[in-house]
């Protein structure tokens, strides 16, 4: 049964997402601060934290950095449900390499969909191959990209998503192909999701930002 950390400091709502999570087999751990919360991801090893961002103490996205600063938990799958629902939020929440980003008030259903495709994304087996250009490299085996010589730090949805478009270059993706290929079939999300990814992928990626191609009305295209 997949472990997860609950942060969040509403205690009736904590109450009611625990007893969701554990009809559905997950084995819940919960904390109402963020000092709570990264005491217990290095107690209990979560393999999904699912991290409110307005907590008492340090905030949400906070403990998300100190998280993937931390040995044993770097690696640790993050979704942020929050009721910030801004933008500029989602993409604070980005910036700190949370994996998702869900906005309250969420259906429980689509909560659960979208933790189980982040846990399946770990689980699957890993191809081997790269993706190569002039300044980039996409590594697939090692989940790693390099923009020049240096090494980019991405989200593992930042990660499927360049890779997804990098092996399909020149080919205009649209959004609903791209949610299929980096998600899955069973997960239904919005348009959204898919253009803050690509903005904060654009902006780690620097130099190499100029492949990512916004084809209007349709999709996107890696270009070369």
């Amino acid at each position: 049964m997949p472990r997860v950390l609950l942060v969040e400091d509403d205690v009736n709502l904590m109450r009611a997402i625990t007893y969701i999570l554990e009809r559905e087999s997950f084995t819940v751990t919960a904390a109402a601060t963020g000092e709570a919360a990264l005491a217990l991801a290095a107690q209990v090893a979560p393999e999904l934290v699912v991290l409110d961002i307005n907590l008492p103490g340090i905030d949400g996205f906070e403990v998300c950095r100190r998280l993937r600063q931390g040995r044993g938990t770097r690696r640790t799958l993050v979704l942020m449900l929050t009721a910030r629902r801004d933008v500029d939020d989602m993409l604070h929440g980005l910036e700190c390499q949370a994996d998702d980003y869900v906005a309250k008030p969420c259906d429980p259903r689509v909560l659960i969909a979208r933790m189980h495709a982040l846990l399946r994304r770990v689980e699957e087996p890993k191809k081997v191959g790269a993706v190569k250009f002039d300044g980039l490299r996409v590594e697939l085996n090692a989940r790693e990209v390099w923009v020049q010589d240096a090494l980019v730090s991405l989200t593992r949805t930042e990660f499927d998503l360049l890779y997804f478009l990098a092996s399909h270059a020149n080919q205009v993706l649209t959004r609903d192909q791209i949610l299929d290929a980096v998600r899955s079939e069973a997960l239904s999300t919005g348009d959204r999701a898919v253009d803050v990814h690509v903005v904060g992928l654009r902006k780690k990626l620097q130099t190499q930002a100029c492949h990512l191609k916004t084809v209007r009305g349709v999709g996107y295209k890696f270009s070369l």
